[in-house]
C-alpha cells in the first residue's frame, strides 16, 4: 500500500511538472497559432493583433519589435484600409520596414490573417498565403519605361534572387525578407534556393506599359490547395 501512494505522488508530481513545463512554454512563445487564411472576397476579416507563429518562424523581420522607423506613411496606411484590412485582416500597426530601394522607396512587410502582405510607401500592396512565401510564390511584378519591376517576399535563408529571361539574368539581394529589382528583359521566372532547396515560378509579363498613368500590378497567383 505504502508503494503503491508513492507511485501515486511521483505521478503526480511529473503530472504537475509536465503542466509548469506547458505552461513556461505558452509563456514564453508570443506568437498565436496559425489562423485559416482570410477569404479576400468576403471583406469581413478580423484584424490581427499579432503575427502568427508560422509567420515568425518563415521571417525573421516579424519576430522583431515594431519600432518607430516602421511606421507606415499616410498613403500606405490608407492603402491597406482599403484592401488588404478588411479583405485580410492586415494591421499596419505591425508593419516592419524590410528595405529602402535606391529610388527611395520603401518596402514594408505587414502580417495579416494567414496571409502576408508587402507594402510600398507609393500605396502599392501585394498579399500572399503565410505557407506560399516558402515555396517561392510571393512575387509581383509591373511594368515600368525601362522594363519590369519585380519584389516580392522569401523566407530566412535566402540572400539571393534570380529573375530569369531568355538568356538573361537579373539578381536582387533579399533585407528583411523581401527584394525588389528592375529588369530590362521579360522575365520568365524567378528563383532562389533556401534551406529546403531551389524554388523556380515562372512569371508572365503584363504587357508594356501604356504612356500616362501608372499600370497596374500583377501578382502571380499561386497554385489552388489540393
Amino acid at each position: 500500500m505504502s508503494g503503491r501512494r508513492t507511485l501515486i505522488k511521483v505521478a503526480s508530481v511529473l503530472a504537475t511538472a509536465a503542466s509548469v513545463a506547458g505552461v513556461a512554454v505558452a509563456a514564453t512563445t508570443g506568437a498565436p497559432p496559425a489562423p485559416p487564411p482570410a477569404v479576400p472576397q468576403d471583406r469581413s476579416a478580423q484584424t490581427v493583433t499579432a503575427a502568427d507563429a508560422t509567420q515568425e518562424a518563415t521571417m525573421g523581420v516579424l519576430r522583431r519589435a515594431v519600432g518607430r522607423g516602421d511606421t507606415l506613411p499616410q498613403a500606405a496606411r490608407d492603402h491597406v484600409a482599403r484592401g488588404a484590412g478588411p479583405s485580410l485582416g492586415a494591421n499596419p500597426a505591425l508593419a516592419r520596414l524590410a528595405l529602402t530601394t535606391p529610388l527611395g522607396e520603401q518596402l514594408y512587410v505587414v502580417p495579416a490573417r494567414g496571409w502576408v502582405c508587402l507594402t510600398s510607401s507609393e500605396a502599392r500592396g501585394t498579399c500572399t498565403p503565410t505557407d506560399r512565401v516558402a515555396e517561392g510564390y510571393a512575387v509581383s511584378l509591373r511594368p515600368i519605361p525601362s522594363g519590369f519591376r519585380l519584389s516580392g517576399l522569401v523566407p530566412d535563408g535566402v540572400d539571393r534572387v534570380e529573375v530569369r529571361g531568355d538568356g538573361q539574368v537579373g539578381t536582387a539581394a533579399p533585407a528583411g525578407n523581401a527584394w525588389q529589382t528592375d529588369v530590362a528583359f521579360e522575365p520568365k521566372a524567378v528563383a532562389w534556393t533556401g534551406p529546403n532547396g531551389e524554388r523556380v515560378v515562372p512569371v508572365s509579363a503584363p504587357p508594356p506599359a501604356p504612356v500616362g498613368p501608372a499600370a497596374p500590378e500583377t501578382v502571380l497567383a499561386p497554385p489552388a490547395a489540393p
